[in-house]
């Protein structure tokens, strides 16, 4: 391809004689165009004169060597091979053109203006992009001659190697690929196709079919199923009760009496040789002031807080499944769209690879296509991952860690309704049992303080002994003793527990406004997510992905059939925009359920189904609804 620039070669002002001198400067070039076209022209007919014989007057008086496209025409472009045989297939015998007609269809080609200028540094430059054109009609005539080496790159020096070229691309070598050779086939030749046909087949072979899941022989399960598992199996259902266990337990130790102290007490043995004083004594610790009923009421708290903790724990489990469950929905979805997407995308590469057989596509744009297939199957590679992962997730938060895939009820793509977000919070705010545990927390901590005051009452301690008395022989009788004790409470009054009690209770009276404040929060975040991701996924389904598929269509159908106006790379443009949109769209769907399942454990919903029957925002001001989608029918794409 002969690479002229970006923007038409503009001249400077300057005068006559100057334009002059690059006219005759553009003739030679135009000439050795004209050779190198001949050159490639005339290959198929085996009639081509030799290269070094032509280039040895390559600007004699009136050139016999034109196109067969006339000055009329407009630009043209050399774009390629095919182009440049068209251009000298039908030689003209009649010489009508000047050297200066020659020299203004050069620059007419190269996008020179035909005014007076000084055009020495722009008729350079288009000199170089000339004998670059021709270096590489040589090289590609070495190749012809040499059909096994049609994959790599002829080893003809480089002319110019060391010459300033600013349109010359070079491609840094810390690119993984950049020294990848260059795709080269062998010219079209009607009578002999089989070289050109056997390099094709060898570079672009068919692609690999799919690979699919194996089958699942298990029987479907709904989600409901899968919750009664996991509330059967969970070990965090059975710590969560173990819970209560020991709450239950510390209640019923708070309120017990302390147990009275029997002993064996003997008093001034052999103080006149005999036992003096021997019997039994009795001592009991008399709580007072209502402490031991303070202190179950406070234990019982703690297990009003345990029972509050099984019903949350039961509801995460329940969470976990659900999220679980559509994490498998979401990952079999993707698994099929990327299935089909990879389907069509060999469809359109076995085609294009067709069409290069028909010599109707350029080699490299079959390659761009590859690599879009080869990105397909990377996608559908890493649903099928994250397939498998999801499943072994779901297994885990069912409490069966071994549990084989099995088809699941239900579909990713289901629709959802459109939730009022404070119909939500209030009942978030008076269900949860976060809620009811801060107002236990507060309860709890007025009950602690009344305690504290209590603590310093003095318990008193009953003391008694039974005794004989054998200090006199011969007169034994028996004795009793009684104590009665109390701590005096000069030192210590427990002035820091009370103080500390004040303290707890001024912190628990906040606790519910904190624990509100939490779950609001908590809401507004799900319900963010799962607004966004209902929304998104509705548009995707709706109309981004039809538009998309409709754009799809179109660009195929008019390169087909008009490939100079809609080019090889609007087909590229259009396989990504669908590939991304079709990515962006899984994730929504992903984002949503996730989103769901969070809004349906802080609402405290036992059965996932009563999501559809909370309070909608249909009609609600700011409500996000997805807006109508045009109808397509009877419209061409």
């Amino acid at each position: 391809m002969l690479p002229f620039p970006a923007e038409p070669l503009r001249a400077g002002t300057g005068d006559h004689a100057s334009r002059r001198g690059s006219r005759e400067r553009i003739r030679g070039a135009c000439c050795r165009v004209l050779i190198g076209l001949l050159m490639v022209g005339c290959r198929t007919s085996g009639s081509a004169p030799g290269l070094a014989t032509l280039m040895e007057n390559p600007s004699a008086g009136r050139t016999t060597l034109i196109s067969s496209a006339k000055p009329d025409d407009g630009p043209t472009t050399i774009s390629s091979s095919k182009n440049r045989q068209a251009a000298v297939s039908g030689r003209i015998e009649t010489p009508d053109w000047t050297d200066d007609d020659l020299a203004s269809r050069i620059e007419s080609i190269a996008g020179i203006d035909s005014k007076p200028a000084n055009a020495t540094a722009e008729t350079t430059q288009v000199e170089s992009l000339v004998d670059r054109a021709l270096f590489h009609v040589a090289q590609e005539q070495v190749r012809a001659d040499d059909p096994a080496n049609i994959v790599r790159n002829s080893a003809l020096p480089d002319p110019f190697q060391d010459s300033p070229r600013p349109l010359r691309l070079e491609m840094p070598s810390e690119i993984p690929g950049a020294s990848a050779p260059q795709i080269l086939l062998p010219e079209t030749n009607d009578e002999h196709p089989e070289a050109r046909q056997a390099a094709i087949a060898l570079l672009f072979p068919p692609p690999p079919a799919p690979r699919t899941l194996p089958a699942s022989v298990e029987r479907p399960m709904t989600l409901e199923e899968l919750e009664d598992l996991a509330m059967q199996n969970s070990p965090l259902i059975v710590q969560a009760y173990a819970g209560i266990t020991m709450s239950q337990g510390t209640t019923i130790q708070a309120g017990v009496y302390p147990n009275p102290v029997v002993g064996y007490e003997a008093d001034t043995v052999g103080s006149f040789f005999t036992r003096n004083y021997q019997g039994t004594y009795l001592s009991q610790l008399v709580k007072t002031g209502g402490k031991l009923g303070l202190s179950r009421a406070i234990s019982n708290m703690d297990q009003m807080n345990s029972q509050l903790a099984y019903r949350r724990t039961q509801l995460e489990v329940r969470r976990q499944v659900r999220a679980g469950y559509y994490n498998v929905l979401v990952a079999n979805e993707a698994n099929r769209i990327n299935e089909a997407l990879l389907r069509f995308t060999n469809q359109v590469y076995s085609i294009m690879v067709e069409r290069l057989k028909r010599g109707a596509q350029a080699p490299y744009e079959p390659a761009q296509l590859r690599t879009l297939v080869a990105q397909a199957n990377m996608a559908l590679v890493q649903s099928q991952n994250r397939y498998r992962s999801a499943w072994k997730q779901l297994a885990v938060a069912t409490g069966i860690p071994q549990m084989r895939p099995a088809p699941l009820v239900g579909r990713a793509d289901m629709n959802v309704p459109n939730l009022d977000f404070e119909a939500l919070l209030s009942r978030v705010l008076n269900v949860h049992p976060d809620i009811e545990a801060s107002r236990n927390f507060e309860e709890q901590s007025k009950l602690n303080l009344r305690l504290q005051h209590k603590v310093p009452i003095p318990d008193v301690t009953v003391a008694g002994a039974f005794q004989n008395d054998f200090t006199t022989p011969g007169f034994q009788r028996t004795s009793y003793n009684v104590q009665v004790s109390v701590p005096v409470p000069i030192f210590d009054r427990n002035v820091g527990g009370i103080r500390s009690a004040e303290g707890k209770v001024q912190l628990s009276a906040q606790q519910l406004a904190v624990t509100q404040n939490q779950l609001t929060n908590q809401l507004a975040d799900a319900f963010e997510r799962y607004q966004t991701g209902r929304f998104q996924a509705e548009y995707y389904r709706t109309q981004m992905l039809p538009d998309l598929a409709r754009a799809y269509h179109g660009v195929y159908e008019r390169h087909i059939q008009q490939p100079d106006l809609v080019a090889f790379g609007d087909i590229i443009v259009a396989q990504q925009s669908l590939a991304n949109g079709i990515s962006l769209y899984i994730g929504s769907l992903l984002q949503q359920w996730v989103a769901a399942t969070d809004i349906s454990n802080l609402t405290q919903l036992e059965d996932f189904q009563e999501l559809y029957s909370l309070p909608t925002a249909s009609s609600a001001p700011g409500s996000i609804e997805v807006p109508q989608a045009p109808s397509m029918e009877g419209g061409n794409p």
